[in-house]
């Protein structure tokens, strides 16, 4: 399907629901200044009335209303859509009830009162971009289905016509896309290949039937092996599908997909097999673009979801932070102009003690105290900085060969400190000539640091261990195992150990995405991630990854 090359509409219809007459004004005067349709309501009540009469593509929600709750205003809309953006307006002491109603479908949030407009722009664009979004992937699927329909209607078109008359059939076979063949199988000959085969592998009908091995020692090698063992199905009694690449005499690389059919003669016995291979470059090239779009599609989902949440958090910092910085940097400056002038106007000073502290040791301490306050606010900065990376998009393929061994190692070194202060007893088992996995190095390490920090900090004391040991645990699937002897994990925590911001670590800080992402990153690896509690007491963390299959 070719890309959508529609403009996105300037001008949007959004709702304002606020019960605060100055703030819905304010922030309508500001929508309709920049050319947008914009409906009021001082009330939940009202607002849901105005959603029943007219489609609106963003709702500015408040959460401390009158006459309603705002989380049942927001699952009213939920009811009547699951796509209209909502994005929260309040108070900043209303964080819970924020986090709440994030968890329930709204998709931003903004604190009021609204100081600066260009937040509330920039939320309102995330939202419209992933609205767009939602509303391009809809219409990408309603044509890929309508593509797969006009496909089986023109196949079961051609089986109709099959069955019509077996005098069509050289004609019918001579002017399809895909390759048609015969062969018979004892002594193993070509009976007979369609034309389609000059176009599609480059090599000629006389080739052919010459000789079959004109086309065996062009399959890739990659696939050698497979194409071959998929081929020797012909002498058994049921129909073979398989796909694999083939290089054509110019070099070009094809992806085909053939499928055999084996005939019986009159008496039961098979002794021909009929083929049809077809051309599946060009959806083979498809489906790794619908992939790529999928994953960007996530990606602008984690960003909305989680890049505008620290956007939000780092401009809350960021302000007192700056404020603080200019407030450093001034007494610095006043207290080099009041020195001068107190060496001129005071020429005892010198002598003179302050605090306990002598005007030469103010001299010293002062702007090393200064110096200090503009050194942490520019960690602080630094700090704010890395929340906004997060979200970043990961560039790096999956289809890396990657060391497992050497990323688990890679992993405890880092957390060389942490383990050495949690455990006197850690306890490492990586088996030797271990085969690679495809994957991310990065992400994988991100997923064994959280294993391996999760494990540390169940521990009660210094004397309990933790035991961790990757082997083979089968020719095509490693495993690997981070057992702790920690305080456990209860039942009820278990069914929620993988839901996005539920965490037992609220006091300390914690998020609760650790083990979410890392179950994601496992499973984009075709892997499984899984928890089980350990019967002397500890818990279990149970990592499986698939490995490359041999020559690859």
């Amino acid at each position: 399907m070719e890309h959508s090359t529609k403009s996105k509409p300037s001008q949007r219809s959004i709702l304002i629901i606020e019960d605060e007459e100055f703030i819905r004004l304010t922030v309508a005067d500001h929508l309709k200044d920049n050319g947008h349709c914009v409906d009021e309501a001082a009330s939940g009540a009202e607002g849901l009335r105005l959603l029943d009469i007219d489609r609106h593509e963003t709702v500015l929600l408040d959460l401390r209303l009158g006459d309603m709750d705002g989380h049942a205003i927001l699952a009213g809309i939920r009811e009547k859509s699951s796509e209209i953006p909502v994005i929260i307006v309040s108070g900043a002491g209303d964080m819970h009830d924020v986090i709440k109603a994030l968890r329930a479908g709204a998709s931003d949030f903004l604190t009021k009162p609204i100081l600066d407009f260009a937040l509330l722009d920039l939320a309102l664009d995330k939202a419209w971009e992933r609205l767009d979004l939602l509303q391009e992937r809809r219409e990408y699927a309603q044509e890929l289905e309508k593509r797969v329909l006009e496909r089986t209607a023109e196949l079961a078109e051609t089986n109709r016509k099959l069955r019509e008359s077996e005098s069509l059939f050289r004609q019918l076979v001579e002017n399809i896309k895909e390759i048609f063949w015969l062969q018979q199988l004892n002594p193993p000959r070509i009976l007979y290949v369609s034309k389609a085969c000059e176009d599609i592998l480059g090599v000629s009908e006389e080739a052919i039937m010459h000789d079959i091995r004109n086309l065996a020692d062009r399959i890739h090698p990659d696939d050698h092996g497979r194409a071959q063992d998929f081929f020797r199905l012909k002498t058994m009694e049921n129909s073979a599908d398989e796909h694999f690449k083939f290089i054509r005499p110019d070099g070009e690389i094809r992806w085909l997909r053939s499928k055999i059919f084996p005939i019986a003669d009159t008496d039961g016995v098979f002794t021909r097999v009929a083929g049809i291979t077809e051309d599946i470059t060009e959806r083979i090239a498809a489906a790794e673009r619908e992939k790529d779009n999928q994953r960007k599609l996530i990606q602008a989902d984690k960003l909305i979801s989680l890049g505008t949440l620290a956007a939000g958090v780092a401009h809350e910092i960021n302000n007192p932070n700056h404020l603080l910085r200019l407030n450093a940097q001034a007494l610095e400056q006043i207290w080099k102009l009041l020195r001068e002038q107190l060496d001129e106007s005071v020429p005892e000073i010198a002598s003179i003690s302050i605090g306990g502290m002598s005007m030469g040791q103010l001299d010293t301490e002062i702007p090393r105290l200064l110096g200090g306050m503009i050194g942490a606010s520019d960690r602080i900065r630094d700090i704010v900085q890395h929340m906004k990376d997060f979200a970043r998009t990961d560039t790096q393929g999956i289809d890396l060969p990657v060391n497992v061994g050497d990323v688990l190692r890679a992993a405890i070194s880092l957390l060389h400190n942490r383990l050495k202060n949690a455990t006197d007893r850690l306890e490492l088992f990586i088996e030797d000539d271990l085969s690679p996995v495809k994957g991310r190095q990065q992400q994988l390490e991100q997923v064994f640091i959280n294993l391996l920090m999760n494990a540390a900090e169940a521990l009660p004391d210094k004397s309990a261990g933790i035991h961790v040991r990757l082997r083979r645990q089968s020719p095509h699937q490693l495993e690997l195992a981070v057992r702790d002897e920690g305080t456990g994990i209860s039942p009820q925590v278990m069914e929620h150990i993988f839901d996005p911001f539920f965490t037992t670590k609220r006091d300390c800080g914690g998020l609760g995405l650790g083990l979410a992402i890392s179950k994601t990153i496992i499973d984009s690896h075709g892997g499984e991630l899984c928890f089980e509690p350990v019967e002397s007491g500890g818990t279990l963390a149970r990592v499986t990854l698939p490995t490359m299959e041999t020559g690859t």
